[in-house]
């Protein structure tokens, strides 16, 4: 399937309500596109991952922003969620597929968009923040 490129940019509050505008946008992106058969998987990876830049990276500080960008480029998605918390590292959080881990606090989204996605990334940004890339192809 060949598509031109699309890019959204959305910026989003330190509420979660905003999640449901991520999901939104994910989802026609997706079927706008023709791909409308991974909008669910997309929209489950994009919606942890802006929960998770709103709550622990954000705080849920209404001052701070989390910036969400996704671009499709044929059939490659690619998602950059960027907050300005303090980060964290990936490698300290619990695997939640271990016996008592299963109920800890964090790490089960992570798992989600892990195995949802093809690729995810996870950077400090320049100044202040964190960024969260993940990609996928979407082509059968």
């Amino acid at each position: 399937m060949s598509n031109p490129s699309r890019q959204v940019d959305l910026v989003l509050r330190g509420s979660l309500e905003d999640v449901a505008q991520a999901e939104d946008a994910v989802r026609d992106l997706c079927e706008d596109s023709g791909y409308g058969r991974h909008s669910f998987g997309m929209c489950l990876a994009v919606s942890e991952c802006v929960i998770n830049a709103i709550r622990h990276g954000n705080a849920f500080d209404p001052g701070k922003q989390v910036r969400l960008s996704m671009t499709l480029a044929g059939s490659r998605l690619t998602v950059c969620v960027a907050d300005e918390g303090k980060g964290f590292s990936p490698e300290s959080l619990a695997d939640p597929l271990v016996t008592g881990s299963t109920f800890q606090d964090a790490g089960r989204g992570v798992l989600l968009m892990k195995t949802l996605m093809d690729d995810v990334a996870f950077a400090f940004r320049s100044g202040a923040g964190f960024e969260v890339q993940m990609y996928k192809d979407l082509a059968p």
